[in-house]
């Protein structure tokens, strides 16, 4: 997906052993593959935490993260 003229992707990660809990994660691609933004539930916690990697990402892809992110990473898990 492209924002500001730059291409982005995005997977869902399993985190069970090390931080009990799913990860939304973003990645840029420019020059190489780079890992940008993540949105990790917090089953552990019950909380979501985010986690930006570099700085000055665009509102427009934070915006379009943190919505797609809630649905794709569900509701906590007891």
């Amino acid at each position: 997906m492209n924002f500001d003229g730059v291409e982005y992707s995005f997977l869902v990660a399993s985190d069970v052993h090390l931080r009990d809990g799913l990860g939304f994660e973003v990645y840029r691609h420019s020059d190489k593959k780079e890992f940008v933004l993540e949105v990790f539930r917090d089953d552990g916690k019950l909380q979501y935490v985010v986690s930006q990697f570099v700085p000055q990402l665009p509102l427009s892809l934070i915006e379009h993260v943190a919505k797609v992110a809630r649905e794709e990473l569900g509701g906590f898990v007891a």
